[in-house]
């Protein structure tokens, strides 16, 4: 088991206690903080190495904190801390169920589409008529934050090289994500935004 890092205690401490006030975009105020723990401490490059350590110690047992592509830092029941690659795009442009803060480490920048929506997406009923308008892009540098608030417009990540960064992910508030055509821009469907519930419906199929 790898010790917590004291710069990780930390910054669960005080995202302990920012959650707990129940403000819905509390994790914004986590910007300095969590850019601190990126990139103004030893936390990622000592935590890595430790995490390469135990594939080493067994490789036939890998931790429970690696993930596709990324290590899960820390996880509670309000929020989820990740680093390493964000998950690759696919044929679907999706809406955020969360508030999500995302600091970048590089070597390539992050790139961003934010794309306007014809209906209020910010609902548990999904519209069927929705569709996506032409999206502004930002690009966002090493040492930059990334800021993808969950009631407005989606935000899609077009990265085209993989590049490391550390991201915050809020709690669930909808419990659907709707899905959008990558090629259409046109809705095509809704799903389970938590992952407990979207195996309770491959269950029921």
């Amino acid at each position: 088991m790898i010790v917590p890092h004291h710069n990780l205690q930390e910054f669960t401490r005080v995202a302990e206690w920012q959650f707990a006030k129940g403000e819905d975009k509390g994790i914004f105020d986590l910007y300095a903080l969590q850019r601190t723990l990126t990139h103004e401490c030893d936390y990622l490059a000592e935590t890595t190495n430790a995490e390469l350590h135990e594939i080493l110690r067994d490789p036939l047992e890998l931790p429970a904190s690696w993930q596709c592509g990324h290590i899960v830092a820390e996880t509670r029941p309000l929020w989820t801390l990740r680093y390493g690659h964000l998950p690759p795009a696919d044929d679907f442009i999706r809406s955020s169920p969360a508030h999500v803060l995302i600091c970048v480490v590089g070597p390539e920048p992050l790139v961003v589409d934010y794309y306007p929506t014809s209906q209020n997406i910010d609902t548990d009923v999904f519209d069927p008529a929705a569709f996506l308008t032409k999206p502004e892009r930002e690009v966002f540098q090493t040492g930059e934050m990334c800021l993808i608030d969950g009631t407005l417009e989606l935000a899609d990540i077009v990265t085209d090289k993989p590049t490391n960064v550390v991201w915050l992910t809020g709690p669930t508030r909808r419990s659907i994500q709707w899905l959008f055509s990558r090629h259409t821009l046109k809705s095509v469907q809704a799903v389970a935004s938590r992952p407990a519930d979207a195996d309770t419906v491959s269950l029921i199929r």
